[in-house]
């Protein structure tokens, strides 16, 4: 925005939004492309950690069933500048609402719990868990499943192992090129596969992005930042 002449060296997570900021004129000089520091250390995260942080969090929610928990990450939407309104009020292409579809598809075999946005009115469905005041790490280690929109949360949910289901073109009357984020970044997203979508099924990552040196890079570049 207006501050980019003030702006030294900027880090771009990845080579598309790298030549994104090329495009809009911003000096090649001051790039560096660097992948997503805390993706990398949730791919590195702790299975011990991650095993203790999960029971931990059972307890405190006081959950006694065995099903694996379906995490929803829940966020504002607005579309044709109308009020913004929850995801979970959001309808499929299918006409079903989304909250509606999700406890016919999964509540037999999932555990469901949402976790709201922090802009959002935080009204739980029946049954479900209220997972939005856990920290991050607490919600990614309880659950087994994530549903949302693609974002970095999302990302991070994919760095974590877990199955993600992106919604992106399920639903009807909203879809990322409606964000402030380029088409194309959005398409890059989904042809790598980090974001797979299925109405069927919840998919897997199984190929991680190359997120080699991404603290590395940090470093240096901040080290000549301050040089």
């Amino acid at each position: 925005g207006e501050l980019r002449p003030l702006t030294d060296r900027l880090i771009a997570p990845d080579l598309e939004i790298n030549n994104s900021l090329i495009k809009k004129r911003f000096p090649k000089n001051r790039l560096k492309v660097a992948a997503h520091p805390v993706l990398e250390n949730y791919y590195q995260f702790p299975k011990d950690r991650r095993k203790e942080l999960r029971s931990k969090t059972r307890q405190q929610l006081e959950i006694s069933s065995d099903k694996p928990v379906l995490m929803i990450l829940s966020e504002p939407l607005q579309t044709n500048n109308s009020p913004s309104y929850s995801l979970l009020k959001s309808r499929l292409k299918s006409g079903d609402y989304l909250e509606a579809w999700l406890n016919a598809k999964y509540s037999e075999k999932y555990q469901l719990g949402v976790r709201f946005h922090p802009l959002e009115e935080k009204v739980v469905p029946s049954e479900w868990l209220d997972l939005t005041d856990l920290d991050f790490e607490s919600a990614l280690s309880l659950a087994d499943s994530v549903v949302g929109l693609a974002s970095t949360t999302m990302a991070f949910a994919v760095a974590f192992g877990l199955e993600v289901n992106c919604l992106d073109r399920d639903i009807s009357d909203w879809y990322p090129e409606k964000s402030k984020i380029p088409a194309c970044l959005w398409k890059k997203l989904i042809s790598d596969g980090i974001f797979q979508n299925d109405p069927n099924r919840l998919y897997k990552k199984t190929d991680q992005p190359n997120k080699s040196g991404a603290l590395t890079i940090v470093n240096e570049v901040m080290k000549m930042i301050n040089s």
